[in-house]
């Protein structure tokens, strides 16, 4: 071996074996064992070794799931190809003629590709169960609450740890079964035209096998619409009013995923029986049923309708069209703040309103009252109390003291100079920076005086006089 291969081959390993230590650093060390010292810092190792084994034994069981369903699938296609081939496809004068080494390629991969490619597809499909393995953990152990939604009375929990997984699930399963649909109808048309003579149909096996395929991606198509109408659970356009489904949605949405899944269910027969029939009978009925189920789609995703509805149905008269719905949310309110076992007493006045407010007057308690504006109060104090033409009021606070041994709400006020009104000839250095430097004093008022009364002062002057306690 040449020096120079020598060392390219060396510095590919190397490059190699630094690229499995940086994964396993990264994976095993700081996702790892970082997270097992702090656990076990906190005495929680048990708890540690159990969140570890759900991670990974979740993600690992949906993988070989979906692994056997894409081998199994692949397995059972090998073994209906070829077998149409006769003597007569193949060339006598040659003992290993291309048709047939075709069917034992496709006959004998099974191990060397299908599987393969099955756990290359299966870790691909899995993957989002391994970024979600913790909502797993809660469908799995979460407690049901006891508490039904007043649409479908479903448990609560159903919604918040059943719902997304049943989802992913649907999603997912439809998605594997019509790539599988689509993948393996590939292989069969790719065998029939290589292999099998002129008009000759396909084996009753391969028949079954679609079959079986289509009637699941069907199966899948309808538990999406079925997983769509607890969607409206969740339903935010008809807040601040309410929260979830409204009239439109009870009476225009879920009719529309119900016209959906019937004429889905009639379009599939119709085709069925057409293509069992060989495209002789049901061609009309099958284009009508086709063009109802994606009018019936397109409705579902189109606002207009829903629009018109809102506007003329029920913007009308909205208590009465949402009524139900508004009690339903109150009702799911009060359960969720425990206060829908909240006892209720009426008790009759026995005060009339005059003698109720002769009644707090007598108690004092509107002597708190502030009726005085800010900026009207605070020309009152520069007309009383500004006291030199250089002081001014910028500001009216409110505040409460204790004066008299009671408690009183006050307007009061600091009183600031202002030396742009000082006379221009006095606005010289030694004024501005060493005599009138700041305000002096301040006032306060009760907050509760009346205009007609005279001007009452807790606080007044430059002396800061006070005549109460």
């Amino acid at each position: 071996m040449k020096l120079s291969t020598r060392i390219l081959l060396t510095v590919v390993i190397g490059l190699v074996l630094l690229t499995v230590l940086f994964v396993s650093f990264h994976f095993v060390f700081l996702e790892l064992i970082v997270d097992y010292w702090w656990y076990s810092s906190l005495d929680y190792q048990g708890y540690f070794w159990l969140r570890t084994l759900y991670k990974y034994l979740i993600p690992g069981g949906v993988t070989l799931c979906f692994l056997f369903i894409f081998f199994s699938n692949f397995w059972i296609a090998s073994r209906f190809i070829g077998i149409n081939a006769t003597p007569a496809d193949i060339n006598q004068d040659n003992p290993h003629p291309p048709s047939k080494q075709l069917v034992k390629k496709f006959q004998t991969v099974a191990l060397e590709l299908y599987f393969p490619l099955s756990l290359i597809m299966s870790v691909i499909v899995a993957l989002p169960f391994h970024y979600h393995w913790e909502k797993a953990i809660l469908y799995f152990f979460a407690p049901r609450t006891g508490i039904g939604d007043p649409m479908f009375d479903f448990d609560v929990s159903f919604y918040m740890f059943s719902l997304p997984i049943y989802q992913l699930i649907q999603k997912q399963l439809f998605g594997i079964t019509l790539f599988l649909f689509i993948a393996i109808a590939f292989l069969y048309w790719l065998e029939h035209r290589v292999l099998a003579k002129k008009q000759q149909l396909y084996p009753k096996g391969v028949k079954i096998h679609l079959a079986i395929m289509a009637i699941l991606i069907c199966v899948y198509v309808v538990l999406g619409f079925l997983l769509d109408r607890f969607n409206l659970v969740f339903n935010d356009s008809h807040e601040p009013v309410f929260f979830g489904p409204g009239f439109v949605e009870v009476r225009y949405q879920i009719p529309l995923i119900w016209l959906s899944i019937f004429t889905f269910l009639l379009a599939a027969s119709s085709f069925a029986f057409l293509y069992f029939s060989h495209g002789k009978k049901g061609r009309k009925r099958s284009t009508v049923l086709s063009i109802i189920f994606l009018l019936s789609l397109g409705l579902k995703n189109t606002s207009f309708i829903p629009d018109l509805i809102d506007q003329f149905i029920v913007q009308p008269n909205p208590v009465s069209m949402e009524k139900l719905f508004m009690q339903n949310n109150t009702a799911a309110t009060l359960s969720a703040y425990a206060l829908d076992n909240i006892k209720t007493v009426d008790f009759e006045p026995t005060l009339t309103t005059l003698n109720d407010l002769l009644s707090w007057e007598g108690e004092k308690n509107l002597d708190n009252v502030p009726l005085w504006d800010r900026g009207l109060l605070k020309d009152v104090y520069f007309q009383l109390q500004g006291l030199r033409p250089y002081y001014s009021f910028p500001k009216v606070s409110e505040d409460r003291y204790l004066i008299n041994d009671t408690l009183k709400q006050v307007n009061l006020s600091a009183r600031e100079i202002n030396t742009s009104l000082l006379p221009q000839e006095a606005q010289n250095w030694e004024n501005m920076h060493l005599r009138y430097t700041h305000g002096y004093g301040a006032v306060m008022t009760p907050a509760a005086q009346i205009g007609g009364q005279p001007q009452q002062w807790f606080l007044r002057d430059l002396d800061l006089f006070s005549p109460v306690d």
